[in-house]
């Protein structure tokens, strides 16, 4: 019976070999779309390092069956499963980067990290002749497990700073290098031609990743920003939520949450309030950088202030900044990490009126 099943399988395959792997590919994205909950929770922590191991193995399966150092007709017959495999898991660490790193609400930031991994699959999927497919998915599973344990060196150790980054990507480094020795052995480190193209990328992405860590594109993931607003109010209640209070919607401004366009009276007060996901336990100081755009068109900062943050709520670490005596016009408040990382951004408009609002709406945070 089992036989049967395998032999089926393998049928499919060859009939449908160029979709293959792209739908297991997205099997694994959809997966853990559905699946996966919090990103400190272990459970899917421990699903990701399955996926990181499983790929691994199946990476090194495939490169020993390549270099003729597996000869097993049991495991050489199965190599096409063993890339459905691989794909799927890949397929599953990228979607957990993708929710995990999109929860933010400055996701601009990540834009440069999916034009990435675009990039990659498209290596793969129409890759240049002297390129093997399996360099293309260790450069991959590269990327993969580097994304992964950059955030999740700082649940384990409840703290988040370069130095995590650093050490997740020398972790990742390590990891594909062994992978490399097993399906190489003795000859990786010859560092002939097929040394340079198993490790060069790897080690070239890597360089290109702290790059854009040092240009702040990368979201301070497991951090995120779930909800940003400019208000005329914020009041911490007795149980412990906020209200906040901001002008009443006209009603052709359907969906109006807040003040970010704000109709300003001597002597008013500008809140912007936040709420913060991050893991239990771990503890950081929030800074609210707030920015004025000044005649020549340049951002000027005029404060920057700081408010602790402990993790664990699943609505996040509320908090919030104020200012009074504001000037007319642009205005930004970024909203960041101890090291300066951006977790998102708020734009705000100051617009004289000489009228007060009346009328004000009320929620609950």
């Amino acid at each position: 019976m089992y036989r049967k099943q395998i032999s089926r399988l393998l049928s499919f395959h060859t009939r449908h070999k160029k979709v293959v792997p792209i739908g297991s590919f997205i099997g694994g994205f959809a997966y853990d779309t559905y699946t996966l909950q919090r990103i400190d929770l272990w459970l899917d922590n421990l699903q990701m390092l399955g996926y990181l191991l499983l790929s691994a193995s199946a990476l090194m399966v495939i490169g020993m069956i390549e270099q003729d150092r597996l000869k097993k007709e049991y495991m050489v017959s199965r190599k096409e499963i063993l890339f459905v495999i691989l794909h799927f898991c890949l397929g599953g660490l990228l979607s957990a980067y993708t929710i995990y790193y999109f929860k933010s609400a400055s996701i601009s930031q990540s834009y440069v990290f999916v034009g990435l991994m675009i990039l990659i699959w498209l290596m793969n999927e129409f890759k240049p002749k002297q390129i093997s497919q399996l360099k293309i998915l260790s450069l991959l599973h590269f990327f993969c497990s580097f994304t992964f344990i950059t955030f999740f060196l700082p649940i384990l150790t409840h703290r988040m700073n370069v130095w995590m980054f650093l050490l997740g990507g020398l972790i990742s480094l390590v990891c594909t290098t062994g992978i490399w020795y097993v399906i190489l052995r003795k000859d990786l480190f010859l560092f002939d031609d097929q040394g340079k193209e198993a490790l060069v990328p790897p080690f070239s992405l890597f360089i290109f990743l702290l790059f854009l860590y040092s240009m702040n594109w990368i979201p301070p993931v497991p951090l995120s920003l779930i909800d940003i607003g400019i208000y005329r109010g914020v009041q911490r209640t007795d149980d412990g939520q906020y209200l906040v209070r901001y002008k009443q919607p006209g009603l052709i401004e359907f969906g109006k949450k807040d003040d970010r366009v704000f109709e300003y009276t001597e002597g008013d007060t500008v809140f912007c309030y936040t709420a913060i996901f991050a893991p239990t336990d771990m503890r950081q100081n929030i800074i609210h950088h707030w920015e004025f755009q000044n005649a020549d068109k340049q951002w000027q900062t005029t404060d920057r202030i700081a408010y602790p943050m402990v993790g664990g709520r699943d609505g996040g670490w509320r908090g919030f900044s104020m200012k009074r005596q504001l000037q007319v016009g642009y205005w930004r408040i970024n909203v960041l990490t101890e090291d300066n990382l951006v977790l998102g951004r708020v734009q705000l408009t100051l617009v004289k009126t000489e009228a007060k609002p009346t009328q004000f709406a009320v929620e609950m945070k």
